[in-house]
């Protein structure tokens, strides 16, 4: 492969990973911000104070964590797999 096609690989993969951090970005602050939403209007709705707008939006922060935590640990395994090659044991 020609050095242009491989710095347009690499720029390829730069603004991917850009693209992916922007999306994740957006996931962490816009999925607790959005059940917190839905919590207020359903307080409203119930009359309960702000306890459900609270508790979505904790529980919505708690899952996105979770789920990018989990996501960015299978990612890194994959990338370790192809710098290391497949059958490397990582040390205990």
């Amino acid at each position: 492969m020609s050095e242009d096609g491989l710095q347009l690989l690499e720029r390829r993969e730069l603004f991917q990973g850009q693209s992916d951090g922007f999306a994740k970005a957006v996931e962490i602050v816009f999925t607790p911000l959005l059940l917190g939403v839905v919590g207020h209007f359903l307080d409203g709705w119930l009359g309960t104070g702000p306890v459900l707008t609270v508790v979505l939006a904790a529980w919505a922060f708690v899952a996105v964590v979770i789920v990018t935590y989990y996501g960015y640990t299978a990612q890194m395994k994959v990338e370790e797999e192809k710098l290391l090659g497949p059958g490397h044991r990582r040390p205990a």
